[in-house]
């Protein structure tokens, strides 16, 4: 699973200066911890695919605003160089799909370390 974040040369978010992308990362035990306290894993069990995309851009951009520090530092585990000021020049829309791709694939990937075979 490739992630993406377009990095704009202002936030008026008209010119892409640069993307970032990650195809596999791992997270700190730390990350995961403060995910599992903000994240309503039930969201993601059947109920967030029952939902509309522009819905679950919604219900993320809740999430992610209300603790920011945390995601900022989750993005910042997954795409190695992104800085505060270039988050900052970010869409909110494009962090809230990263969020949910990233979310679903630890779940996934947590699942199988526990020898389940939960799938995408």
């Amino acid at each position: 699973m490739e992630l993406k974040l377009n990095i704009y040369t202002d936030r008026k978010l008209k010119k892409i200066e640069k993307t970032y992308t990650a195809n596999t990362f791992d997270l700190s035990t730390g990350v995961c911890e403060d995910l599992l306290h903000i994240v309503k894993i039930d969201m993601f069990e059947n109920g967030l695919e029952i939902l509309t995309e522009e819905t679950q851009i919604v219900e993320v951009v809740k999430m992610v605003v209300s603790n920011l520090d945390t995601f900022k530092d989750l993005l910042k585990e997954i795409f190695d160089g992104l800085t505060d000021d270039e988050i900052s020049r970010t869409s909110m829309k494009e962090i809230a799909k990263a969020v949910v791709l990233c979310i679903k694939f630890s779940l996934v990937e947590m699942f199988a370390s526990f020898g389940g075979n939960r799938k995408n």
